[in-house]
């Protein structure tokens, strides 16, 4: 039995992402201002004497999920980087999904935990010893273990309808991603940057007739290649003190 999940979205929803569009393009400028327009400072590069920190965030797209889409999908993500070497910033990433969408038709759960890791580079140049601001590319390893189920499922055909279900299956996938992004400290210490995403899946449990409609941090199960986007806010938290040279 195969079961085909079509949503249509509305043009509220259209609107909305509309706004998104705009919004995050409106920010994307201003990073690209603060990391390229920045005034430059005359020090050395020196990579014994770069700011030791580590940097928190909290992926703010996720918050908007539930506005943008009509089948219950919602989430929370995190993520943690620091620099260990000139330019080169180990980076880990974790967060959970959740799709509850119940109609007349149907009863749909899933919910599944995620996490990624990897590595960004910067490619820009840095102004001086205490700057942070990051044009980057990357690369991330995901996994993500999730488990669904169809409490009620109701089915029409020439000798009426009845209702049947699909029971709990705990299901897991990996993934590869390619990213490039911006990291842009717009107050001390607090930083505004988006993350672009395209995702390759390398491999996952077999689906058999039950097809998931979300893989945690992936996107959706039937494609194989995923393209996404995260916008997110940062907090660096220094571990050595610096001060700027003149």
């Amino acid at each position: 039995m195969s079961l085909t999940w079509r949503y249509t979205i509305n043009s509220m929803t259209l609107n909305r992402i509309n706004f998104r569009t705009v919004l995050t393009r409106a920010l994307a400028l201003r990073l690209l201002f603060i990391i390229i327009v920045l005034p430059s400072v005359s020090v050395a590069q020196d990579e014994h004497e770069r700011q030791v920190f580590i940097r928190t965030g909290v992926d703010l797209s996720r918050f908007a999920l539930p506005f943008i889409n009509n089948y219950g999908l919602s989430g929370l993500e995190l993520s943690i980087d620091t620099e260990i070497k000139y330019n080169f910033f180990p980076t880990v990433e974790a967060g959970f999904n959740r799709v509850k969408d119940y109609t007349e038709l149907h009863e749909y759960d899933l919910y599944g935990n995620y996490f990624r890791v990897g590595l960004n580079y910067s490619v820009t140049k840095y102004q001086h010893r205490l700057d942070r601001n990051i044009f980057f590319i990357g690369a991330r390893y995901g996994y993500s273990g999730f488990s669904h189920q169809a409490n009620r499922i109701s089915i029409t055909n020439q000798w009426g309808i009845y209702d049947t279900s699909f029971p709990t299956t705990n299901l897991n996938a990996h993934w590869f991603e390619g990213v490039i992004g911006l990291r842009g400290e717009v107050f001390k210490n607090l930083f505004l940057g988006f993350t672009i995403r395209v995702k390759s899946m390398i491999t996952h449990s077999d689906y058999k007739n039950y097809t998931p409609y979300w893989v945690p941090g992936y996107g959706e199960a039937t494609k194989s290649i995923a393209i996404g986007m995260s916008y997110s806010v940062f907090y660096a938290f220094p571990l050595k003190k610096l001060e700027l040279k003149d």
